[in-house]
């Protein structure tokens, strides 16, 4: 896709659409609307945290793999200060240079900070044959074997022996080593965020930037034939609290959210939408709150965790929205 008119171009290794004209490379000022990257957000519990964040007045470049599920969510904003806040950077987040990219597209296009940074993309199949429930409840898809399928055509797990190192490799460059790159390379800006330096006083924000990582219930705990899936998770989790010690001096705050079942079958691009979900009514009493959840489960809470006005004593902590699932004691 061709960056609009009036978009500051950026390295060819990231395509931009966007519908604002950008506000150049110049400083924003701390009374300037925040701006936060969202990866994997054009689809799944990704698309439903761009429009939170849109929601709430953040402007936001959602980055994904999926040009055809970017310009998809773009046509979706139906207000116009929605638009003018809204960004699509095209991004494979396995690849250094494109994360540059979407850092360097992200500056030009909005000033130079960014406030929140959700790490959200990923490889979204849990078993390396399939999971349904992965299939409902994970991130937008971030490499092109990981787009979300109906339960019922999911094909069977396949044993451990089957299981190559370039497919394990790959669940890493996307799930683990993109949320290192991203926070290496957005630092800088993040950075550039706070309040002039100044120390935080007593009731006052200690941070107002923000990194959120969204790892999975299955970093706690697994079904068979997820090592890849399950390794990174958990390895997300590990480098969440890491992060959160390191760049707390930096006044930069460092927290994860693990979901549980999310249906997000409403929340992927018109060409490939995935059926809604048929879901039975043990789907729902089993979860402990009732029901199953939704994409709102997540984003109202990364929303809370990127405004420092109302999280700004929580990092290097593990939120888990799953409805009680984890805590629940089942025997068959």
């Amino acid at each position: 896709m061709a960056a609009a008119a009036g978009t500051p171009a950026v390295p060819t290794t990231a395509t931009v659409t966007t519908t604002a004209a950008g506000s150049g490379g110049s400083s924003a000022s701390s009374s300037s609307p925040p701006v936060a990257i969202v990866t994997g957000g054009a689809q799944g519990i990704g698309r439903a945290i761009s429009t939170q964040l849109l929601g709430a007045g953040y402007r936001v470049v959602v980055a994904d793999i999926d040009a055809e599920a970017g310009a998809d969510f773009l046509k979706t904003l139906t207000s116009k200060a929605d638009r003018d806040r809204c960004t699509f950077i095209q991004t494979d987040v396995s690849k250094e240079s494109q994360i540059k990219a979407l850092i360097d597209g992200t500056v030009r296009a909005y000033g130079n900070r960014i406030d929140a940074i959700v790490n959200n993309a990923a490889i979204a199949r849990a078993t390396y044959g399939a999971d349904p429930h992965t299939a409902a409840h994970d991130s937008s898809a971030a490499a092109s074997d990981s787009k979300s399928a109906n339960a019922d055509a999911a094909p069977k797990p396949h044993p451990l022996e089957t299981l190559s190192l370039e497919t394990f490799n790959q669940y890493l460059a996307v799930n683990v080593t993109s949320v290192f790159l991203i926070a290496k390379y957005g630092l800088p800006y993040l950075k550039r965020s706070q309040p002039n330096g100044a120390p935080p006083t007593a009731g006052s924000p200690l941070s107002t930037s923000a990194i959120v990582n969204i790892s999975s219930t299955r970093a706690l705990q697994s079904e068979p034939f997820t090592e890849p899936y399950s390794t990174t998770k958990g390895a997300v989790l590990a480098l969440t609290h890491s992060l959160a010690v390191s760049l707390g001096s930096e006044r930069v705050r460092v927290n994860c959210v693990s979901p549980g079942w999310i249906d997000v079958s409403s929340l992927q691009k018109t060409s490939s939408a995935i059926k809604p979900a048929v879901l039975t009514a043990t789907d729902h009493s089993q979860h402990p709150v009732g029901r199953v959840g939704v994409g709102s489960d997540i984003s109202e809470l990364v929303l809370f965790l990127c405004d420092g006005s109302k999280s700004g004593f929580i990092t290097g902590q593990n939120f888990v929205v799953d409805g009680g699932m984890t805590k629940k004691m089942i025997y068959t």
